[in-house]
């Protein structure tokens, strides 16, 4: 799923959480790619704290790919890349589910991630393209 704009305390921030809570009932792979992302607020950094906890709870397994110089250094800051795995490419990301024997946080086997089937919607000013 591409990300674009602000993951910002409001709008952003829920509609991310309603967005990917949604893909968690479909998906045991999630790739967040911040490329796009612009800022990142305490409530951006609470909702992807939140996500991956959501994510871990039901299996599934979410990693992110592309951040730009903002979004990487508040990771490094809140030390969220100790949470999750963070690639240079969403090729890399995507590779990284195929060759990790790909099992899920509860080690159960899980399929690779499909990459023929692209979503495209605005949610509250966060432009999300997601992988089905």
């Amino acid at each position: 799923m591409r990300l674009r704009g602000a993951i910002l305390f409001g709008k952003e921030s829920a509609s991310l959480r309603a967005f990917v809570k949604e893909l968690l009932s479909k998906a045991r792979q999630i790739v967040l790619d911040l490329t796009d992302v612009t800022r990142i607020d305490s409530a951006g950094v609470g909702t992807l704290v939140g996500l991956f906890v959501s994510a871990r709870n039901v299996g599934t397994v979410i990693k992110l790919s592309n951040p730009g110089n903002h979004a990487n250094e508040i990771l490094r800051i809140t030390r969220l890349v100790t949470v999750s795995e963070i690639f240079s490419t969403t090729e890399e990301t995507i590779a990284s589910f195929t060759l990790s024997a790909t099992r899920d946080s509860l080690g159960r086997r899980v399929s690779p991630l499909r990459t023929d089937a692209v979503q495209y919607s605005k949610v509250a000013g966060v432009l999300l393209d997601s992988q089905d």
